[in-house]
């Protein structure tokens, strides 16, 4: 039933810093035709602990990386890696040490 004393209420969207990572190199696939999921990209926007979180899903890619700015941001645990290894940056065109995890 419609109520016309109802108050309209305007819903804004969040707005926050974006915290993106992004794959530089790729390698094709050999059989040509590949599976739209694989190279589709998702994203979303969500509130965690108090904070604007956008969020890109890769589902091409075999790695999953969090950027430093988003952990300390959402105050998240971090632990040493086991095993450091090092990625490339786009922009930077530096190598950047990966040294600790973060386990969601």
């Amino acid at each position: 039933i419609y109520n016309d004393e109802e108050d309209d209420v305007d819903i804004y969207p969040a707005q926050g810093e974006s915290l993106v990572v992004r794959r530089v190199l790729t390698i094709g696939d050999d059989e040509g035709e590949e599976d739209w999921r694989r190279r589709n990209i998702f994203r979303t926007r969500f509130l965690c602990g108090g904070k604007v979180c956008n969020v890109i899903f890769d589902g091409g890619s075999v790695e999953n990386i969090v950027a430093r700015d988003a952990v300390e941001k959402l105050k998240l645990p971090i632990e040493k890696h086991p095993n450091p290894y090092k990625i490339s940056w786009f922009r930077k065109g530096n190598e950047v040490p990966v040294t600790s995890r973060c386990l969601v």
